[in-house]
Order: structure tokens, then sequence, then C-alpha cells
């Protein structure tokens, strides 16, 4: 199972960014394909800001393993069976700023809200159709 990355940016503010993951879930069957597009810009000699949106499609393995439910197992948790194909499995929104203390020090908050999408949005086990997270984080540079 593996993964490949590939970034591109046409101009040092946007840039896109793609990823394909295989190996994921039950019988590690599990493709996600994630397409991205963002705008950096720097504000300032110690500020960086970012936003950016982002898609991930999955194959019916991955989306099964994660948002279905077999018959088996809704037997005894309560939950219907439910088949989950393949699909769009979120959009996501991102914004961070980043603070550079000094040459090897930042501290970056960042926000990400996604929004399932399909069967994984339709999926019984699902508590949060759209969660919101959040990251504060103290980074050093080698």
């Amino acid at each position: 199972h593996g993964a490949a990355e590939f970034s591109w940016s046409s101009a040092p503010e946007v840039f896109l960014t793609s990823s394909l993951r295989y190996g994921a879930g039950n019988d590690r069957n599990g493709l996600q394909i994630d397409l991205g597009a963002g705008y950096a810009r720097q504000l300032g000699a110690q500020w960086r800001a970012v936003v950016g949106v982002a898609t991930t499609w999955v194959n019916a393995d991955y989306m099964q393993a994660f948002f279905g439910v077999t018959p088996q197992p809704a037997a005894t948790s309560g939950y219907a069976a439910y088949g989950a194909g393949s699909g769009f499995r979120d959009l996501r929104f991102n914004a961070s700023l980043t603070y550079f203390i000094d040459a090897r020090w930042s501290v970056t908050s960042a926000l990400t809200v996604r929004s399932l999408q399909g069967d994984a949005r339709d999926s019984p086990i699902v508590v949060e159709r759209t969660p919101v997270t959040g990251v504060l984080a103290l980074s050093y540079g080698f």
C-alpha cells in the first residue's frame, strides 16, 4: 500500500496540491485522492496567512470501511445497515496564520471547516456533518 503526492505553484502566492493514498480500511483496499488549492500571503516580515480549499474522493472500499454499516454490526449496534459507495467524502475550507518569532521558532493557528458529502454525509454513524477543527502549534526549525 502506498502514497504519492504532488504540489505545484504558479506564483509564490498560489498553489495546488494533490495526493493519492491506497491501503486504508479493513481489507486495505481503500483509495483516496485529495485535490486542493490555496493562496498564501506574507503579511509583513513576521506574519504569513494561508487560505485554501480541498476535496477528497474515495473508492467504495474506503467509504464502506469508514462510513458503512454491515448487517452483522447493524443487528447489535442499533444502527441501520448502510452500504456506502464511492464518491466525494468531503469538502474542506481552511485558514491559518503564522507568526515567525525568529529564524527558527514560529507559532501557527489554523482553522478547518469540513463538510461531509455524498454517502459519507448520509451515513447513520455520522454525528457531525460539518465539523470544525482548530490547531495552535509551536514550531522549531532545525
